[in-house]
């Protein structure tokens, strides 16, 4: 659902989105059914972590039952497909997935004790929740919590604030060039073999992949910092092409050879976070979080057969093609 609408931002074919319509609507039916306790959180296929299975991107981590990451990604899914079903004229089926995202947003928020995700005693968001009321994943795992932050289910300035501190902090103290999966160790029985002992491979290495949640999620804190990570990005580049998997978090060096298209993302996060490039299916917009460091910055964008020329300052914003020009400064 996040693929089909995103990329019917960038498409405009109303046709083509009709034809994605019903599939999408059974998928987030199938999804909105695995609520066996009715908390308005969703769950996974796997229950606990003795059954030793994965149940997101992280393949051997155990996270399972009720799971944090998958939820995030859920909300973001019923907002944005919410739009498209308003697009299509459907709209109780855009009211109806967007009172299940409010739902959802509202339980994610809880306290791990009320059956949330949010634990008071870490000031973070814990990861998962197994069949058995366990709490998982307390030990600052990145995606979850700049999931949380960057689809907008955590909206709290001070909340914000808070997790990354600590993310800040902890990063600064390692001198890492990027943020790594998770700041501690998780437990030896949430992860497989191949996660141990820590910081191996996905229980504490670097895989910038991630970069873009990072990004926009601080881009709504302090996009000084964002920027501090996308320049981080582009020096690693000089470096080695950032033709590897993942990193090492003890020596920054590059591991793996199955190549992560996904590194890019931390520079997508560029034009889309603090140059504010917004392609919707029927419009051009702009919404940017300039630095005075990158005043002057200048460069075209095509959408939909149109070249758009954009000169971006703090508080001067112009973006032209051959036939008109807007120019403004908020």
């Amino acid at each position: 659902m996040i693929n089909t609408s995103e990329l019917f931002e960038l498409n405009g074919d109303l046709q083509w989105l009709r034809s994605h319509q019903k599939s999408c609507e059974k998928a987030l039916d199938w999804l909105l059914k695995r609520d066996s306790n009715n908390n308005g959180i969703y769950e996974m296929m796997n229950n606990g972590i003795a059954e030793k299975k994965a149940s997101d991107w992280l393949d051997i981590v155990w996270a399972s039952f009720e799971n944090a990451f998958v939820n995030a990604q859920l909300y973001e899914a019923l907002i944005l497909w919410a739009k498209c079903e308003t697009v299509l004229g459907n709209h109780p089926m855009a009211g109806h997935y967007s009172a299940i995202a409010a739902r959802l947003k509202t339980a994610f928020n809880q306290p791990v004790n009320e059956g949330g995700f949010w634990s008071p005693a870490k000031q973070q968001y814990v990861y998962w929740r197994d069949k058995d009321n366990s709490i998982h994943g307390d030990n600052l795992v990145t995606p979850v919590n700049f999931a949380a932050i960057s689809f907008g289910l955590c909206d709290g300035k001070e909340r914000i604030k808070t997790i990354l501190n600590q993310i800040t902090q902890r990063t600064q103290a390692e001198h890492l060039f990027h943020w790594p999966l998770c700041f501690d160790s998780f437990k030896r029985e949430e992860v497989s073999d191949g996660n141990w002992p820590f910081p191996r491979y996905e229980n504490g290495d670097i895989f910038p992949t991630w970069g873009y949640l990072g990004v926009s999620a601080y881009t709504k804190y302090d996009k000084n910092i964002a920027l501090r990570f996308i320049n981080n990005l582009l020096d690693q580049y000089k470096k080695d092409g950032l033709s590897s998997q993942r990193y090492s978090r003890t020596t920054q060096l590059g591991l793996g050879d199955d190549i992560l298209a996904g590194i890019c993302t931390g520079i997508t996060a560029l034009y889309k976070d603090i140059y504010g490039l917004r392609p919707k299916w029927n419009r051009m917009g702009l919404e940017p979080n300039m630095i005075e460091t990158l005043n002057g910055t200048k460069f075209s964008y095509t959408h939909r057969g149109t070249v758009y020329q954009l000169e971006l300052s703090v508080n001067d914003y112009l973006m032209s093609t051959g036939s008109f020009s807007v120019r403004s400064n908020e």
